[in-house]
């Protein structure tokens, strides 16, 4: 990170199975030096729905006033909601109404510290929206209790980070993991990109399956290095979790990294 000048998220290391228990000697590791990391498996899937998103842009604009992309992201779910396009007439009376719901929340949000506050802030931002209108516009919330679900996970993880953190600017920093490493499983990362990849455990155990299907193995492996911009790093270890890891069933992968140019080191256990 101080070499290339990088963020903490501009990194992200991947395992093939198990985010957790493959990387919990790394994490304790990190945290010894100060630099945070998280596993993303769960939060992802939670980070990417749109009830999410809306959530965050409000609170992020109502704690800390002025964020040019939160504004623009609510600007046009709001047009979207209404059905209106932002060089109508009516638009501009839209964004003062905008403007007057964020400043509602301010004196409210510094007093929402559990989740079943954080909660009700969120149906307010819906309702603005419009409920009915917002479900339309995003389908999965017309299923089952998938809308209330979100909502109640939203504001569990967002009432968590507020308890970690001085104020509301850092809780939502704390919440989308801005300065934290992210460690994810291979196939929670794919579409995404990173400066760096660093994929752990290259090791028969994690990558090897004798029944997979159509070389379910190798395009992770595939997957795994497409994700990074400009470096990846394969570890492996001697021993893990106190047993002796192997790398004979993944030879292979060995070799055609080896063919490429990658400069494979062994550095102890």
């Amino acid at each position: 990170m101080t070499a290339d000048s990088l963020k903490p998220t501009d990194i992200c290391v991947l395992v093939r199975k198990l985010a957790d228990p493959f990387s919990q000697a790394l994490r304790a590791a990190l945290a010894g030096r100060q630099i945070q990391s998280r596993v993303e498996d769960k939060r992802q899937d939670l980070l990417t729905e749109p009830l999410t998103i809306m959530g965050c842009a409000f609170l992020r604009l109502a704690s800390q006033r002025r964020d040019v992309a939160s504004w623009i992201a609510l600007v046009r779910m709001v047009l979207q909601a209404r059905g209106l396009a932002q060089d109508e007439p009516s638009a501009a009376g839209v964004c003062r109404e905008l403007a007057e719901m964020i400043e509602s929340l301010r004196e409210p949000l510094t007093a929402a510290n559990t989740p079943e506050a954080v909660a009700e802030l969120v149906k307010a931002m819906v309702e603005f929206l419009d409920e009915p209108t917002f479900r339309r516009l995003h389908p999965q919330y017309l299923q089952g209790d998938f809308f209330e679900k979100t909502i109640a996970d939203c504001a569990t993880a967002l009432a968590e980070g507020r308890g970690r953190s001085p104020d509301w600017s850092a809780a939502l920093d704390d919440f989308l993991g801005l300065h934290s490493i992210p460690i994810m499983t291979i196939a929670k990362s794919k579409w995404l990109e990173f400066h760096t990849v660093i994929v752990l455990g290259l090791e028969d155990c994690a990558f090897h399956h004798a029944n997979n299907l159509l070389n379910e193995d190798e395009c992770n492996l595939f997957v795994a290095f497409s994700r990074a911009k400009k470096r990846v790093i394969f570890t492996s270890a001697g021993q893990r979790n106190g047993r002796w890891q192997q790398r004979e069933r993944i030879a292979h992968y060995y070799n055609l990294l080896e063919e490429a140019g990658v400069v494979i080191e062994l550095h102890g256990n």
